[in-house]
């Protein structure tokens, strides 16, 4: 699972489900209203999709492509780059 917020939203991505949710934290607090299917939030949602991208675009984990996130569903997960490089280390 991968998450933004910036105390008013809080987006969530779940990569190996491919789904998004959207919660108004101001409104509802416990997260209770997912907003991620309300048509009047489309627009809300794909600028916290954008910033997901741009978030993770840099860690090159396979999760984006340029400004995309990347449906992960059926794929084994993402490893680090630097998985390796400590699994050597650490024999």
């Amino acid at each position: 699972m991968q998450y933004l917020t910036d105390g008013k939203f809080k987006y969530i991505w779940l990569p190996r489900l491919n789904r998004e949710q959207l919660f108004d934290l101001q409104n509802d607090p416990k997260e209770s209203k997912d907003l991620a299917d309300v048509e009047n939030y489309h627009s809300v949602l794909l600028k916290w999709r954008g910033r997901m991208a741009q978030k993770l675009e840099p860690r090159n984990s396979g999760l984006t492509e340029g400004e995309r996130l990347v449906d992960q569903a059926g794929k084994p997960p993402p490893i680090s780059p630097k998985y390796e490089e400590r699994m050597r280390a650490e024999r």
